[in-house]
């Protein structure tokens, strides 16, 4: 980077360069520098402190991430090594710890850390306070230079400083002093005071690619909506900027309670997530929040020293209580509670450990039978993965699927499924068992970011399973994401003689342009519609339109969620023609649904009567599989009476 004194500025660039990590736990320092690397940074990692010092002075990083507990050197004693040293004072320094405790805290902050961040952390996170921190410092570098430059040159060169607009809001330390003052004016040491983080989402998805003219101009913008919105607010409180773009503290007055505060903070949010105009376009932002109570400045030293350290841990665990869960898109404000800081660090750990899940062999499939309803005749199966973590057991699909898209490892498992699943298919098909075929999901970030056609083709290769006995089920918000994309997707695929359904429908953004665009075959009708449905007239009247439209389209539609006979009967009356969901069965591991297979008469169908022995069935209890000309039976066709 060059400085330029005769303008007195440093070219602004998005913050980049090098960062040194110092992490005794392996995994850890893997997370960081994959996030990192993936921004952009250049890392080295130390694996103990005197390595770690030793390289902070050799290499001069432009900021150093450091554990606070590892063996020999700890980080309190890296970081006073490095502040103590002229070549590494002023590199910027952020602690990462599993369990900030209060004295850590305390002798960190006197030490001179810069910031911390908890375990578990998200990447976007980690990726959004090293930005924050390493462009905080290049501003203040601009800003010695711009007074060196002041001193050595007064004349102004036709307009050519230019001064960027100035953060109407304190930072952190300014805040911690106003506090302070206003504590001991108020003799009010000792009363509880609720403390909120305000921060935005998806940063580095959404806003990272904006310039930095519009980066500058959104967080402006964002700031003086704050400032103006808590200034005319009946509940009192004062605001500062955290370290990191859209990231914000709050502290209220002594008197408000934690209900006023939660009440003020939503009503914060609807105003915070209000349109932006941005040269010349809308932008609309996506906040959480977090709140936490506790006491400021009751310890027995210097107030200003409490206060600081104090507030540093209530807005940790505001923070923690703002951060969502992976996948949830949280309204309202979050609020501290024991063991929350535990559930994340599970949390980190399950994101850290689902990038080996296939590799260690942890995942495998469970199997759905799809019925045809007029018949009862078992027409397929849909595959679903599950993963059994070795320490905390079967981990619910609801939690790691969308934690695997967050976090892309679902590319990886997404093929492994396919896989296996063409895999299973092909081998059952060569047995002669009458399995139909195996419906695969494709997830958002598959149709985004994968080769699906190619997957599909290798997947089809290695298993030599019959095109016709694969179906791939697509989200609408895969396939709208981008329909130029998805239409040349599915187009390919299904040329290959693959069927395509459309997945959860009517959940997303159904309309008829994008059926009457997108080449597909069936239609899954969510389970909200169908679970209960003869209870509730608006839930048949929505079925009976999807049936009515597929029927007129010309497509197969399967309804997912049947548990009872009633709706069973409900659907099978109005002409759907297939059904899923636990009435027939729940999802069935391998050895079960090769147990109701081989079970049945020979070159019969498999019902969907023949599924209720399949809890009975145990691994040893498994009869020998038939040899591979053993007769299975054709399988009847989807409007078979």
């Amino acid at each position: 980077m060059t400085i330029d004194l005769r303008y007195g500025r440093v070219p602004f660039e998005r913050p980049s360069g090098c960062v040194l990590v110092i992490e005794d736990d392996v995994a850890v320092i893997r997370v960081v520098e994959r996030s990192l690397r993936a921004a952009g940074f250049e890392t080295v990692a130390a694996f103990e402190g005197h390595e770690g010092v030793a390289l902070a002075r050799n290499k001069q990083p432009d900021l150093v991430l450091c554990d606070i507990g590892m063996p020999g050197m700890d980080g309190h004693t890296v970081l006073q090594q490095l502040r103590q040293d002229e070549r590494t004072r002023d590199i910027p320094f952020i602690f990462l710890t599993g369990s900030v405790g209060y004295e850590d805290m305390r002798l960190g902050m006197r030490l001179g850390a810069d910031d911390y961040l908890t375990k578990p952390f998200m990447p976007k996170d980690l990726v959004e306070a090293v930005q924050a921190r390493i462009a905080r410092h290049w501003q203040v570098t601009e800003g010695m230079q711009v007074k060196l430059s002041s001193m050595m040159d007064r004349v102004d060169f036709a307009g050519a400083r230019r001064t960027r607009k100035i953060s109407t809001l304190p930072d952190r330390q300014d805040l911690e002093t106003a506090v302070a003052t206003e504590l001991v004016s108020r003799d009010a040491l000792a009363l509880p005071r609720v403390v909120a983080v305000v921060r935005t989402l998806d940063v580095e998805r959404d806003y990272m690619r904006l310039d930095h003219v519009a980066l500058e101009a959104l967080q402006q913008h964002i700031e003086e909506r704050l400032t103006e919105s808590t200034r005319h607010s009946s509940v009192p409180c004062r605001v500062c900027r955290l370290v990191g773009f859209g990231r914000f503290g709050l502290v209220f007055h002594f008197d408000v309670g934690l209900s006023a505060a939660t009440t003020a903070l939503n009503s914060l949010l609807e105003t915070l997530r209000a349109a932006y105009w941005l040269q010349g376009s809308e932008v609309f932002v996506q906040f959480s929040a977090g709140l936490a109570t506790g006491r400021l400045g009751v310890t027995d030293h210097e107030v200003a020293n409490s206060v600081s350290e104090d507030l540093t841990r209530l807005l940790v665990r505001a923070e923690t209580a703002a951060r969502p869960n992976a996948g949830e898109l949280r309204q309202h404000a979050g609020v501290y509670r024991e063991g929350m800081h535990t559930e994340q660090v599970e949390s980190l750990r399950l994101d850290t450990d689902l990038h080996h899940a296939v590799q260690r062999k942890q995942l495998h499939l469970v199997y759905q039978p799809q019925v045809e309803l007029a018949s009862d005749v078992v027409i397929g199966f849909e595959a679903l993965v599950r993963w059994e973590h070795p320490e905390f057991g079967m981990v619910s699909p609801t939690h790691f699927i969308p934690l695997a898209e967050q976090n892309g490892t679902i590319l990886r498992i997404g093929e492994w499924v396919l896989r296996e699943a063409c895999r299973q298919f092909a081998e059952w098909h060569g047995r002669g068992f009458p399995a139909g075929r195996v419906a695969v999901n494709v997830s958002a970030v598959q149709m985004q970011g994968a080769d699906v056609p190619a997957l599909v083709r290798a997947a089809l290769a290695e298993s030599n399973l019959d095109p016709s006995r694969l179906q791939l089920e697509v989200t609408e918000s895969a396939v709208l994401h981008d329909m130029e994309r998805a239409k040349a997707v599915l187009r390919e695929v299904r040329y290959m003689g693959v069927s395509v359904a459309i997945d959860d429908f009517g959940t997303g953004h159904s309309s008829l342009a994008y059926l009457q665009q997108l080449k597909f075959d069936e239609l899954k009708v969510d389970r909200s519609f169908v679970q209960g449905m003869e209870f509730h007239a608006d839930r048949i009247a929505i079925v009976e339109l999807i049936l009515n439209l597929a029927e007129k389209l010309g497509f197969v539609v399967t309804a997912e969620g049947i548990e009872n006979v009633a709706t069973r009967d409900l659907l099978t009356s109005r002409r759907c023609q297939v059904g899923q969901g636990y009435h027939f069965a729940r999802p069935m591991p391998v050895a079960a649904v090769a147990g109701v297979m081989q079970s049945r008469r020979p070159g019969a169908y498999l019902k969907a009567a023949d599924l209720a022995a399949a809890p009975r069935l145990q691994l040893a209890q498994l009869p020998q599989m038939p040899p591979p000309d053993a007769a299975g039976g054709a399988m009847p066709s989807m409007d078979a009476g």
